[in-house]
């Protein structure tokens, strides 16, 4: 296919101790050649459950490259442990 795997690796703040999306990062990977971003939310393997507002930002970065497949990995949305 000729394809090439990019990943964007999660930004760890010492401060507040947890993971965030490094939105500049995913930004600087998507491009005219994109063909899908999978987007894992909870996160393997730190288990961080994108914010909303680290959702509305790849939602704006894909507005921006409207050519890009969108494939949403939410295994764990429905899932109550107790």
């Amino acid at each position: 296919l000729g394809a090439t795997l990019r990943s964007v690796p999660m930004r760890f703040d010492r401060e507040s101790r947890s993971f965030a999306l490094d939105v500049e990062a995913l930004r600087a990977a998507l491009g005219p050649q994109t063909a899908a971003l999978i987007v894992n939310t909870p996160h393997n393997p730190t288990g961080k459950a994108f914010e909303e507002w680290e959702m509305r930002a790849i939602a704006e970065l894909v507005r921006e490259h409207p050519h890009i497949l969108v494939i949403s990995d939410e295994v764990y949305k429905y899932m109550i442990f107790d």
